[in-house]
């Protein structure tokens, strides 16, 4: 199956912001583990961030030779 991190887009701004939802469910492949496997990975939270702000590239008008801003450092404040 693919491999998208995003089941739903539930608001968006062009240009602006977007919101996105993952259901993440207990028989989830990235859960398999045991006790150790407690939260979603981070490594797939920032690849569906990515997948998130792709979407939002893809639905803001962008006229030729226009640049987008991509932030290139993604870190966790906190752990949920």
């Amino acid at each position: 199956y693919p491999f998208l991190l995003i089941d739903r887009v539930d608001d968006y701004k062009a240009g602006e912001s977007l919101t996105a939802t993952k259901n993440v469910t207990g028989n989830e492949w990235a859960l398999e583990g045991g006790v150790k496997a407690q939260f979603f990975p981070e490594t797939l939270i920032v690849e569906a961030a990515a997948q998130a702000s792709l979407v939002l590239y893809r639905v803001t008008k962008v006229k030729p030779g226009q640049s987008q801003p991509i932030r290139e450092n993604a870190r966790f404040r906190r752990v949920f």
